[in-house]
């Protein structure tokens, strides 16, 4: 199946101050090893397993995250912007199947979510903003929730 991608009906803005600097949050983004101790780490009981990750425009990362209740989410995106070490711009499409193996939520559009890093001092803003299509605008308070966790599952993984 192809992905369709979205036009924006709305959007997600997520803004957290990190007491790190630019270069080691930009690196969070950059090495699977660090991307995996925060991305979708909101919730403590989700297991995730990387099937894929390739840091460069084209290349993409593809996630099986698993929840207690047997939920699965495959997750994928493609970089579409690097620019170090200020701006990652990549898609979101994810599929959800029911502990049952049965597709629950199947969004055919592929979103876009863009994270500046700038520099504040010693510390590092992050905005991350999410554009969403009709599918994804449905559930857009679940997004919001969503990536205020991984936030500040990123701030945990760099501030030292």
């Amino acid at each position: 199946m192809t992905a369709a991608t979205a036009s924006p009906i709305g959007k997600v803005e997520v803004r957290r101050t990190i007491a790190a600097p630019r270069e080691r949050v930009f690196e969070a983004f950059a090495r699977q090893e660090q991307m995996d101790r925060w991305m979708c780490r909101d919730a403590a009981s989700h297991v995730i397993k990387y099937l894929q990750f390739d840091f460069r425009v084209g290349g993409g990362f593809a996630l099986d995250i698993r929840t207690p209740d047997g939920h699965v989410y495959f997750h994928r995106s493609t970089y579409v912007e690097i620019k170090r070490p200020e701006k990652i711009a990549f898609t979101w499409n994810i599929e959800q199947a029911d502990a049952a193996g049965r597709k629950v939520t199947d969004h055919t559009e592929e979103t876009t979510v863009t994270v500046e890093l700038l520099e504040r001092g010693k510390s590092t803003e992050v905005v991350l903003t999410h554009e969403l299509g009709a599918d994804a605008a449905k559930e857009r308070d679940d997004y919001e929730r969503g990536w205020t966790g991984c936030l500040e599952k990123l701030a945990e993984a760099v501030e030292k």
